[in-house]
Protein backbone atom coordinates (compact mmCIF):
# COMPACT_ATOMS: atom_id res chain seq x y z
CA UNK A 1 0.00 0.00 0.00
CA UNK A 2 1.35 3.74 -1.02
CA UNK A 3 1.45 6.04 1.48
CA UNK A 4 1.75 9.68 0.50
CA UNK A 5 4.03 11.81 2.67
CA UNK A 6 4.13 15.78 2.71
CA UNK A 7 7.29 17.32 1.43
CA UNK A 8 7.28 19.61 4.73
CA UNK A 9 6.62 16.47 7.03
CA UNK A 10 10.10 14.95 5.42
CA UNK A 11 11.64 18.08 6.00
CA UNK A 12 10.97 17.73 9.35
CA UNK A 13 12.04 14.25 9.93
CA UNK A 14 15.17 15.69 8.13
CA UNK A 15 15.89 18.18 10.41
CA UNK A 16 15.45 16.24 13.55
CA UNK A 17 17.57 13.80 12.11
CA UNK A 18 20.33 15.96 11.60
CA UNK A 19 19.82 16.83 15.07
CA UNK A 20 20.07 13.58 16.72
CA UNK A 21 23.20 13.16 14.54
CA UNK A 22 24.68 16.24 16.03
CA UNK A 23 23.77 15.42 19.35
CA UNK A 24 24.99 12.04 19.22
CA UNK A 25 28.21 13.54 17.89
CA UNK A 26 28.35 16.11 20.35
CA UNK A 27 27.77 13.73 23.38
CA UNK A 28 30.84 11.86 21.99
CA UNK A 29 32.91 14.72 21.87
CA UNK A 30 31.91 15.61 25.37
CA UNK A 31 32.34 12.06 26.38
CA UNK A 32 35.80 12.20 24.97
CA UNK A 33 36.46 15.87 26.44
CA UNK A 34 35.26 14.60 29.61
CA UNK A 35 37.30 10.99 29.84
CA UNK A 36 40.11 13.10 28.87
CA UNK A 37 40.33 15.58 31.75
CA UNK A 38 39.37 12.57 33.75
CA UNK A 39 42.95 11.28 32.58
CA UNK A 40 44.47 14.58 32.99
CA UNK A 41 42.94 15.11 36.75
CA UNK A 42 44.44 11.66 37.36
CA UNK A 43 47.96 11.75 35.57
CA UNK A 44 48.28 16.03 37.34
CA UNK A 45 47.23 14.05 41.17
CA UNK A 46 49.63 10.82 39.99
CA UNK A 47 52.57 13.34 39.46
CA UNK A 48 51.76 15.18 42.62
CA UNK A 49 52.30 12.21 44.39
CA UNK A 50 55.05 11.46 43.08
CA UNK A 51 56.57 14.72 43.44
CA UNK A 52 55.72 14.47 46.94
CA UNK A 53 57.20 11.30 47.65
CA UNK A 54 60.38 12.07 46.71
CA UNK A 55 60.30 15.19 48.73
CA UNK A 56 58.91 13.01 52.00
CA UNK A 57 62.14 10.74 50.87
CA UNK A 58 64.44 13.63 51.09
CA UNK A 59 63.41 14.51 54.37
CA UNK A 60 63.30 11.32 56.09
CA UNK A 61 66.96 10.60 54.78
CA UNK A 62 68.18 13.91 56.15
CA UNK A 63 66.52 13.44 59.83
CA UNK A 64 67.99 9.54 59.26
CA UNK A 65 71.31 10.93 59.27
CA UNK A 66 71.00 13.32 61.99
CA UNK A 67 69.83 11.15 64.20
CA UNK A 68 72.15 8.53 63.33
CA UNK A 69 75.22 10.77 64.35
CA UNK A 70 73.08 12.11 67.54
CA UNK A 71 73.17 8.18 68.41
CA UNK A 72 76.46 8.09 68.87
CA UNK A 73 76.81 10.00 71.21
CA UNK A 74 74.24 9.50 73.42
CA UNK A 75 73.98 7.84 76.95
CA UNK A 76 71.66 6.19 79.25
CA UNK A 77 68.63 3.74 78.27
CA UNK A 78 66.11 6.82 78.06
CA UNK A 79 68.37 7.91 75.43
CA UNK A 80 69.45 4.81 73.62
CA UNK A 81 65.82 3.51 73.24
CA UNK A 82 64.61 6.96 72.07
CA UNK A 83 67.71 7.36 69.41
CA UNK A 84 66.64 3.93 68.16
CA UNK A 85 62.87 3.93 68.00
CA UNK A 86 63.87 7.84 65.66
CA UNK A 87 65.94 5.39 63.79
CA UNK A 88 63.82 3.01 63.29
CA UNK A 89 61.16 5.47 62.43
CA UNK A 90 62.28 7.42 59.96
CA UNK A 91 63.99 4.45 57.92
CA UNK A 92 60.77 3.17 58.07
CA UNK A 93 59.34 6.80 56.73
CA UNK A 94 62.28 6.74 54.07
CA UNK A 95 61.54 3.29 52.65
CA UNK A 96 57.43 3.95 52.87
CA UNK A 97 58.59 6.81 50.24
CA UNK A 98 60.63 4.84 47.95
CA UNK A 99 57.33 1.78 47.62
CA UNK A 100 55.24 4.80 46.93
CA UNK A 101 57.27 5.31 43.47
CA UNK A 102 56.79 3.29 40.65
CA UNK A 103 60.70 1.66 40.94
CA UNK A 104 59.88 -2.12 41.11
CA UNK A 105 62.02 -2.21 37.56
CA UNK A 106 64.95 0.13 38.60
CA UNK A 107 67.10 -2.18 40.22
CA UNK A 108 67.93 -0.51 42.99
CA UNK A 109 68.78 -3.63 45.69
CA UNK A 110 71.58 -1.25 47.56
CA UNK A 111 68.85 1.30 48.10
CA UNK A 112 66.62 -1.26 49.46
CA UNK A 113 68.79 -2.85 51.61
CA UNK A 114 70.55 -0.11 53.42
CA UNK A 115 67.13 1.17 54.20
CA UNK A 116 66.13 -2.17 55.23
CA UNK A 117 69.24 -2.55 57.62
CA UNK A 118 69.70 0.82 58.55
CA UNK A 119 66.95 0.79 61.28
CA UNK A 120 67.39 -2.72 62.26
CA UNK A 121 71.35 -2.20 63.02
CA UNK A 122 70.50 -0.09 65.00
CA UNK A 123 67.92 -1.62 66.93
CA UNK A 124 70.10 -4.30 67.42
CA UNK A 125 72.93 -1.87 68.45
CA UNK A 126 70.75 -0.18 71.31
CA UNK A 127 69.86 -3.44 72.45
CA UNK A 128 73.60 -4.43 72.90
CA UNK A 129 73.85 -1.36 74.65
CA UNK A 130 70.81 -1.70 77.02
CA UNK A 131 72.45 -4.80 78.24
CA UNK A 132 75.52 -3.17 79.76
CA UNK A 133 77.78 -3.67 76.26
CA UNK A 134 79.95 -1.46 74.78
CA UNK A 135 80.10 -1.27 70.88
CA UNK A 136 83.19 -2.20 69.23
CA UNK A 137 85.07 0.01 66.97
CA UNK A 138 83.72 -1.74 63.86
CA UNK A 139 80.49 -1.70 64.89
CA UNK A 140 80.38 2.54 66.05
CA UNK A 141 82.29 2.70 62.11
CA UNK A 142 79.13 0.58 60.91
CA UNK A 143 76.99 3.36 62.12
CA UNK A 144 79.17 6.28 61.17
CA UNK A 145 78.82 4.51 57.50
CA UNK A 146 75.44 4.41 57.67
CA UNK A 147 74.97 7.86 58.70
CA UNK A 148 77.66 8.80 55.94
CA UNK A 149 75.10 6.83 53.39
CA UNK A 150 71.79 8.99 54.77
CA UNK A 151 73.96 11.94 54.16
CA UNK A 152 74.98 11.44 50.71
CA UNK A 153 71.41 9.69 49.37
CA UNK A 154 69.45 12.45 51.42
CA UNK A 155 71.41 14.82 49.04
CA UNK A 156 70.91 13.13 45.71
CA UNK A 157 67.70 12.87 46.22
CA UNK A 158 67.46 16.43 47.80
CA UNK A 159 68.71 17.88 44.38
CA UNK A 160 65.94 15.79 42.35
CA UNK A 161 63.55 16.87 44.35
CA UNK A 162 64.34 20.27 43.79
CA UNK A 163 65.00 20.07 39.91
CA UNK A 164 61.27 18.35 39.75
CA UNK A 165 60.07 21.02 42.02
CA UNK A 166 61.41 23.96 40.04
CA UNK A 167 60.68 22.51 36.63
CA UNK A 168 57.11 21.46 38.16
CA UNK A 169 57.40 17.73 36.27
CA UNK A 170 53.92 16.45 34.95
CA UNK A 171 53.33 13.16 34.58
CA UNK A 172 55.01 12.21 31.61
CA UNK A 173 58.28 13.88 32.76
CA UNK A 174 58.24 11.76 36.26
CA UNK A 175 57.41 8.78 34.34
CA UNK A 176 60.54 9.24 32.33
CA UNK A 177 62.70 9.93 35.05
CA UNK A 178 61.15 6.72 37.19
CA UNK A 179 61.81 4.39 33.96
CA UNK A 180 65.05 2.11 34.22
CA UNK A 181 67.73 1.92 31.43
CA UNK A 182 67.76 0.30 28.88
CA UNK A 183 70.76 -2.36 28.48
CA UNK A 184 73.56 -0.34 27.30
CA UNK A 185 72.06 2.75 27.79
CA UNK A 186 74.01 5.05 31.02
CA UNK A 187 72.27 4.66 34.10
CA UNK A 188 69.49 6.79 35.56
CA UNK A 189 69.63 9.55 37.83
CA UNK A 190 67.75 7.36 40.13
CA UNK A 191 69.73 3.83 38.98
CA UNK A 192 73.22 5.92 40.10
CA UNK A 193 72.11 6.10 43.61
CA UNK A 194 73.47 2.49 43.85
CA UNK A 195 76.71 4.03 43.49
CA UNK A 196 76.79 5.34 46.84
CA UNK A 197 76.85 1.64 47.81
CA UNK A 198 79.08 0.08 46.01
CA UNK A 199 82.39 0.23 47.91
CA UNK A 200 80.67 -0.74 51.29
CA UNK A 201 81.17 -4.44 52.69
CA UNK A 202 78.38 -6.35 53.58
CA UNK A 203 76.88 -5.22 57.30
CA UNK A 204 76.56 -8.84 59.05
CA UNK A 205 74.54 -8.12 62.60
CA UNK A 206 71.74 -10.29 64.68
CA UNK A 207 68.99 -8.91 62.25
CA UNK A 208 66.56 -10.50 59.63
CA UNK A 209 68.05 -8.68 56.82
CA UNK A 210 72.46 -9.05 57.74
CA UNK A 211 74.05 -9.87 54.77
CA UNK A 212 74.70 -13.37 55.97
CA UNK A 213 71.85 -14.37 55.10
CA UNK A 214 72.85 -13.78 51.63
CA UNK A 215 76.40 -15.55 51.75
CA UNK A 216 75.83 -18.47 54.22
CA UNK A 217 77.15 -21.67 53.23
CA UNK A 218 76.38 -25.27 54.51
CA UNK A 219 79.88 -25.85 56.70
CA UNK A 220 78.53 -29.39 57.36
CA UNK A 221 77.12 -30.37 54.49
CA UNK A 222 81.05 -29.56 53.12
CA UNK A 223 82.23 -32.15 55.37
CA UNK A 224 80.32 -35.01 54.43
CA UNK A 225 81.55 -37.09 51.41
CA UNK A 226 80.94 -36.57 47.82
CA UNK A 227 78.06 -39.34 46.23
CA UNK A 228 78.64 -40.32 43.16
CA UNK A 229 75.92 -40.03 40.26
CA UNK A 230 74.54 -43.43 40.18
CA UNK A 231 74.46 -43.39 43.66
CA UNK A 232 72.47 -39.97 43.83
CA UNK A 233 69.98 -41.32 41.26
CA UNK A 234 69.71 -44.37 43.17
CA UNK A 235 68.78 -42.76 46.40
CA UNK A 236 66.75 -40.02 44.83
CA UNK A 237 64.61 -43.42 43.62
CA UNK A 238 64.13 -44.32 46.82
CA UNK A 239 63.19 -41.20 48.03
CA UNK A 240 60.62 -41.18 45.32
CA UNK A 241 59.33 -44.79 45.89
CA UNK A 242 60.17 -45.41 42.32
CA UNK A 243 62.38 -47.76 40.01
CA UNK A 244 65.89 -46.16 39.51
CA UNK A 245 65.18 -46.76 35.52
CA UNK A 246 62.07 -44.73 35.79
CA UNK A 247 63.86 -41.26 36.90
CA UNK A 248 66.11 -39.01 34.67
CA UNK A 249 68.38 -36.61 35.39
CA UNK A 250 66.86 -32.84 35.15
CA UNK A 251 69.81 -30.29 36.16
CA UNK A 252 72.61 -29.95 38.08
CA UNK A 253 72.97 -26.65 40.75
CA UNK A 254 76.08 -25.16 42.48
CA UNK A 255 73.68 -22.86 44.87
CA UNK A 256 73.27 -22.91 47.69
CA UNK A 257 74.88 -25.66 47.57
CA UNK A 258 75.69 -28.87 45.17
CA UNK A 259 72.54 -30.59 43.92
CA UNK A 260 71.22 -32.70 41.31
CA UNK A 261 67.49 -32.71 40.31
CA UNK A 262 65.59 -35.79 38.95
CA UNK A 263 62.05 -36.56 37.67
CA UNK A 264 59.56 -39.03 37.50
CA UNK A 265 57.05 -37.38 35.38
CA UNK A 266 55.48 -34.97 37.66
CA UNK A 267 57.32 -36.00 40.25
CA UNK A 268 60.44 -34.00 41.14
CA UNK A 269 63.14 -34.78 43.87
CA UNK A 270 66.76 -32.51 44.28
CA UNK A 271 69.28 -34.44 46.41
CA UNK A 272 72.55 -32.99 47.81
CA UNK A 273 75.96 -33.95 46.61
CA UNK A 274 77.94 -34.00 49.25
CA UNK A 275 76.04 -36.90 51.90
CA UNK A 276 73.06 -37.44 49.40
CA UNK A 277 70.44 -35.99 51.64
CA UNK A 278 66.89 -35.04 50.54
CA UNK A 279 67.49 -31.04 49.80
CA UNK A 280 63.43 -31.53 48.59
CA UNK A 281 61.14 -33.01 46.19
CA UNK A 282 57.47 -32.92 44.97
CA UNK A 283 54.61 -35.26 44.51
CA UNK A 284 51.73 -33.55 44.53
CA UNK A 285 47.99 -34.41 43.98
CA UNK A 286 44.96 -33.68 44.27
CA UNK A 287 43.61 -34.46 47.59
CA UNK A 288 39.85 -34.67 47.94
CA UNK A 289 38.94 -35.20 51.58
CA UNK A 290 40.28 -34.80 54.78
CA UNK A 291 40.33 -37.86 57.04
CA UNK A 292 42.66 -37.48 59.58
CA UNK A 293 42.53 -35.08 62.17
CA UNK A 294 45.49 -32.23 62.53
CA UNK A 295 47.30 -34.29 65.06
CA UNK A 296 47.49 -37.52 63.25
CA UNK A 297 48.53 -35.92 60.06
CA UNK A 298 51.06 -34.34 62.43
CA UNK A 299 52.04 -37.98 63.69
CA UNK A 300 51.75 -39.13 60.28
CA UNK A 301 55.00 -36.44 58.96
CA UNK A 302 57.53 -36.81 61.67
CA UNK A 303 57.41 -40.77 61.21
CA UNK A 304 57.68 -39.80 56.95
CA UNK A 305 60.20 -37.64 57.75
CA UNK A 306 62.49 -40.03 59.83
CA UNK A 307 61.64 -42.29 57.34
CA UNK A 308 63.45 -40.12 54.75
CA UNK A 309 66.11 -39.73 57.03
CA UNK A 310 65.57 -36.57 59.00
CA UNK A 311 64.82 -38.02 62.84
CA UNK A 312 64.19 -36.15 65.86
CA UNK A 313 61.92 -33.60 63.77
CA UNK A 314 59.35 -31.87 66.10
CA UNK A 315 56.37 -29.87 64.52
CA UNK A 316 56.30 -25.88 65.95
CA UNK A 317 53.50 -24.63 63.15
CA UNK A 318 51.20 -25.53 60.98
CA UNK A 319 48.44 -24.84 58.53
CA UNK A 320 45.77 -26.95 56.66
CA UNK A 321 43.75 -25.51 53.51
CA UNK A 322 42.27 -28.13 50.70
CA UNK A 323 42.47 -30.99 52.96
CA UNK A 324 46.52 -30.44 52.79
CA UNK A 325 48.29 -29.64 55.85
CA UNK A 326 51.64 -27.12 55.58
CA UNK A 327 53.73 -27.92 58.66
CA UNK A 328 57.27 -27.13 60.17
CA UNK A 329 59.11 -28.95 62.19
CA UNK A 330 62.37 -28.58 64.26
CA UNK A 331 65.00 -30.82 65.21
CA UNK A 332 65.12 -31.76 69.06
CA UNK A 333 68.88 -31.99 69.56
CA UNK A 334 70.15 -33.30 72.89
CA UNK A 335 67.00 -32.62 74.49
CA UNK A 336 67.12 -28.68 73.43
CA UNK A 337 64.50 -27.70 70.15
CA UNK A 338 66.41 -26.09 67.31
CA UNK A 339 64.87 -23.62 65.51
CA UNK A 340 67.16 -22.71 62.76
CA UNK A 341 66.83 -26.84 61.90
CA UNK A 342 63.61 -26.54 60.32
CA UNK A 343 61.99 -28.26 57.29
CA UNK A 344 58.99 -27.32 55.43
CA UNK A 345 56.41 -30.11 54.57
CA UNK A 346 52.88 -30.62 53.21
CA UNK A 347 50.83 -33.48 54.26
CA UNK A 348 47.94 -35.15 52.51
CA UNK A 349 45.06 -35.37 55.09
CA UNK A 350 43.70 -38.32 53.72
CA UNK A 351 46.19 -40.55 54.13
CA UNK A 352 49.21 -38.74 55.95
CA UNK A 353 51.53 -38.79 53.13
CA UNK A 354 54.05 -36.15 52.40
CA UNK A 355 53.68 -34.62 48.80
CA UNK A 356 56.09 -31.70 49.15
CA UNK A 357 59.08 -30.95 51.22
CA UNK A 358 62.06 -28.58 51.25
CA UNK A 359 65.23 -28.90 53.66
CA UNK A 360 66.98 -26.05 52.74
CA UNK A 361 67.03 -24.53 55.90
CA UNK A 362 68.14 -27.41 58.02
CA UNK A 363 71.01 -27.77 55.84
CA UNK A 364 72.14 -24.88 55.91
CA UNK A 365 72.06 -24.89 59.95
CA UNK A 366 72.52 -28.05 61.24
CA UNK A 367 75.46 -29.00 63.07
CA UNK A 368 76.06 -31.88 64.86
CA UNK A 369 78.72 -30.76 66.81
CA UNK A 370 76.94 -27.19 67.66
CA UNK A 371 77.93 -25.86 71.21
CA UNK A 372 74.66 -26.12 73.54
CA UNK A 373 75.50 -25.67 76.84
CA UNK A 374 73.86 -22.95 79.60
CA UNK A 375 74.13 -21.96 83.31
CA UNK A 376 70.89 -20.38 83.58
CA UNK A 377 69.05 -22.96 85.10
CA UNK A 378 64.54 -23.10 85.24
CA UNK A 379 63.88 -21.36 88.40
CA UNK A 380 66.70 -18.84 87.55
CA UNK A 381 64.82 -17.82 84.36
CA UNK A 382 61.39 -17.64 86.15
CA UNK A 383 62.55 -14.25 88.08
CA UNK A 384 62.99 -12.54 85.17
CA UNK A 385 59.05 -13.00 83.78
CA UNK A 386 56.49 -10.83 85.33
CA UNK A 387 54.78 -11.91 88.62
CA UNK A 388 51.26 -12.09 88.00
CA UNK A 389 52.10 -14.37 84.54
CA UNK A 390 51.39 -18.02 84.79
CA UNK A 391 53.64 -20.24 83.90
CA UNK A 392 51.90 -23.25 81.30
CA UNK A 393 54.99 -24.99 80.22
CA UNK A 394 59.03 -24.66 79.56
CA UNK A 395 61.15 -25.81 77.05
CA UNK A 396 65.05 -25.21 75.99
CA UNK A 397 65.38 -23.81 72.56
CA UNK A 398 68.20 -22.69 70.38
CA UNK A 399 66.96 -19.07 68.37
CA UNK A 400 68.67 -18.41 65.43
CA UNK A 401 70.39 -14.84 64.66
CA UNK A 402 70.99 -13.19 61.78
CA UNK A 403 74.86 -13.60 62.05
CA UNK A 404 74.85 -16.79 62.49
CA UNK A 405 75.31 -17.20 65.51
CA UNK A 406 72.30 -18.96 68.34
CA UNK A 407 70.97 -18.23 71.90
CA UNK A 408 69.95 -21.33 73.82
CA UNK A 409 67.09 -19.97 75.44
CA UNK A 410 64.18 -20.87 78.33
CA UNK A 411 60.96 -21.14 76.09
CA UNK A 412 58.06 -20.27 78.55
CA UNK A 413 54.18 -20.56 77.59
CA UNK A 414 52.57 -17.96 79.58
CA UNK A 415 49.22 -16.02 79.82
CA UNK A 416 47.95 -13.45 81.50
CA UNK A 417 43.94 -12.70 82.87
CA UNK A 418 43.25 -13.35 78.94
CA UNK A 419 42.93 -16.54 76.88
CA UNK A 420 46.26 -14.67 75.01
CA UNK A 421 49.38 -17.40 75.27
CA UNK A 422 52.44 -16.12 74.53
CA UNK A 423 55.98 -17.56 74.22
CA UNK A 424 58.73 -15.75 76.35
CA UNK A 425 62.52 -16.61 75.69
CA UNK A 426 64.80 -15.92 78.24
CA UNK A 427 68.35 -16.35 77.53
CA UNK A 428 69.97 -19.20 79.13
CA UNK A 429 73.43 -18.19 79.55
CA UNK A 430 72.80 -14.06 80.14
CA UNK A 431 69.83 -14.15 81.63
CA UNK A 432 68.05 -11.73 79.01
CA UNK A 433 64.66 -11.15 77.96
CA UNK A 434 65.47 -11.64 74.23
CA UNK A 435 61.74 -12.20 72.60
CA UNK A 436 58.27 -12.82 73.17
CA UNK A 437 55.77 -13.92 70.70
CA UNK A 438 52.12 -14.50 70.26
CA UNK A 439 50.63 -17.55 70.02
CA UNK A 440 47.57 -18.18 67.18
CA UNK A 441 46.29 -21.29 67.65
CA UNK A 442 43.06 -22.00 65.99
CA UNK A 443 41.44 -25.73 65.55
CA UNK A 444 43.75 -26.16 61.87
CA UNK A 445 46.13 -23.44 62.25
CA UNK A 446 49.22 -22.57 64.96
CA UNK A 447 51.90 -20.32 64.48
CA UNK A 448 53.69 -17.46 66.48
CA UNK A 449 53.64 -13.98 65.47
Amino acid sequence: MYVKIKKTTLVVFSVLAGLTVVGLCAGLIAMDVMRKNQRSRYESEVAAGWRQSVSELATALNDLEIDLQKGLYSSGNYQTVSWAAQVFSEAGAARTALEALPLYELRLQGTETFLNQVGEYTLEMARKRLRGESLSESEENSLKTLALRSRQLADEILMMSEKISDENHDYQAMQQLLLPSEEGEDKTEFESLEDIFSSDKPLTYRGEHSAWRESRTSDWLNTLKEIGKDDLKALSAKYLSVNQEDLTEESRFDSPFAFREYRNGDRVVAVTEQGGLLYGFSNLRDVSESKLSVEDALTFGGEGLAELGYEYMEPVSWAASENTLTAVYALRQEGILIYSDRITITLALDNGEIMALNAVEYLFAHDPDRNLSTVVSREEALQVLRHDLTVQSADMVSVPRGDGSEDVCWQFTVRDDTETRVLVFVNANTKVEEDILILVEEDDRRTAI
